[in-house]
């Protein structure tokens, strides 16, 4: 979602999301997924 450049109410929108809080955590996880991969940690 990031990668298409969309805003954070649309990225809520899409996933069904209401809270601010909720949001900001799934963009930071999303983040730090990015940033293990680019390490060289791979995921689960």
């Amino acid at each position: 979602m990031i990668k298409e450049e969309k805003t954070q109410p649309e990225i809520a929108a899409f996933f069904g999301f209401k809270d601010k809080t909720v949001i900001h955590q799934y963009l930071k996880w999303q983040r730090r997924k990015k940033e293990r991969v680019m390490a060289g940690i791979l995921p689960k």
